[in-house]
């Protein structure tokens, strides 16, 4: 009997195959039993749907001035969600963001929710095709139905947020890279630029093609931003960049209040601990600068070519995700493609591993209340670690 499959005794390629379609095939059952039946969870019924909705409506109404006026914004959400009393939900994304959405304000609302989960369930799906075509070695077919068995991600796509096209963006962006031909870096320049619909993590992604030197890249990134602005010019004019600023400052001190708990960055697992976020930043920023200036200095003066390391390239999902000011766990998604490229399957430990972190996280998922602690930072923070641990162990075993 060979070594591997001395170490796979219980988990060989059939029958985790067949045991992922079951759970793939339970998921969909359970969700359409779930989305007919359930119609009382908020999740089900609107989900953090009409934070995109209304936005969408205050623009096809021509309103673009009052976009980010908070009590037109619940003016609009309580014309279609009459149950809304007190709370609703606020868009505080870029204008670019409001005007992409304007085709939901076309249908009801019913039929816009439908329509953006299945999206976002699309973009799960394509980002794990994309990762298969581009690393063969490294990620299987099993590897995208670990995709749709991580909680968050779930929660993400039944919630109707957008984790599943900022994974598609980070996957296009790794892809692209891996490629290394022109069309593959002009693909990674456009998803770094259409990343900006999250500016706190298109940042990190402008940054790191500087640093790294990949020209190639980041000009199709800053056509791509200019693009993105000329198109908020056209709804708020030239000094839009103020408006949304100010509002988005102003909604980030609301969240940590209402959403510190549910966050994996460092500011708000500090802010869970202590109530007090300018020192989360500051340390953010401080670990981002030394991130970023290692890298810069191993490209520039020890002449590294890190444009197309994997560790490196990996890495940057962890680094925006952790260090971006008010991540929420969902968006730890992110961060899935790094871990599921390093994750060994040669041995039952290492399947159990992911399985392990599928069932943790879902139990953190019941854990959601305000408390003193951020569960989900702590997951996260597990999950690098777990990430570390597969980087090295793939190092020794192509070394060896």
């Amino acid at each position: 009997m060979s070594e591997l499959s001395q170490q796979r005794l219980f988990w060989n390629e059939g029958r985790l195959k067949r045991f992922l379609v079951a759970i793939f095939i339970a998921f969909f059952l359970s969700l359409t039993f779930a989305l007919t039946t359930g119609q009382d969870s908020p999740m089900l019924r609107h989900g953090d749907f009409p934070g995109f909705y209304a936005p969408a409506v205050i623009l096809s109404e021509g309103d673009s001035q009052k976009l980010y006026d908070l009590h037109y914004q619940r003016e609009v959400e309580g014309r279609y969600w009459e149950d809304f009393r007190e709370d609703f939900y606020i868009f505080a994304y870029p204008p670019y963001v409001a005007r992409m959405l304007v085709p939901l304000a076309w249908l009801s609302p019913g039929g816009a929710q439908i329509v953006f989960m299945f999206f976002q369930f699309f973009c799960v799906l394509g980002a794990g095709l994309l990762l298969k075509k581009s690393f063969p070695d490294r990620f299987g077919c099993d590897h995208i139905f670990f995709l749709f068995l991580f909680p968050p991600l779930l929660t993400s796509i039944v919630g109707t947020q957008n984790s599943g096209l900022s994974m598609l963006l980070f996957s296009v962006f790794l892809s692209g890279l891996k490629r290394g031909t022109a069309r593959g870096d002009l693909a990674a320049g456009i998803a770094c630029g259409l990343f900006l619909y999250k500016p706190q993590y298109g940042v990190f992604f402008f940054t790191y093609l500087f640093v790294t030197r990949n020209f190639r890249s980041l000009l199709p990134a800053l056509v791509t931003a200019a693009c993105l602005y000329g198109i908020a010019a056209i709804d708020m004019g030239m000094r839009w960049p103020i408006a949304w600023y100010t509002f988005a400052s102003s909604f980030g001190d609301k969240n940590f209040v209402i959403n510190s708990h549910q966050m994996v960055s460092l500011t708000g697992g500090w802010y869970s601990f202590v109530r007090e976020a300018q020192t989360g930043y500051l340390l953010s920023a401080i670990l981002a600068a030394v991130f970023f200036a290692t890298l810069l200095y191993r490209s520039y003066f020890q002449k590294h070519s890190l444009i197309r390391s994997l560790v490196t390239m990996t890495s940057l999902g962890f680094v925006a995700v952790i260090l971006s000011p008010q991540t929420l766990y969902y968006d730890l998604s992110i961060c899935l493609p790094a871990v599921l490229l390093f994750l060994k399957r040669a041995s039952d430990k290492h399947v159990n591993f992911y399985f392990g972190a599928c069932v943790i996280s879902a139990a953190l998922f019941f854990l959601r209340a305000p408390s003193a602690v951020s569960y989900y930072f702590i997951f996260a923070l597990i999950l690098l670690f777990l990430y570390v641990l597969y980087v090295r162990e793939s190092k020794t075993i192509t070394s060896s």
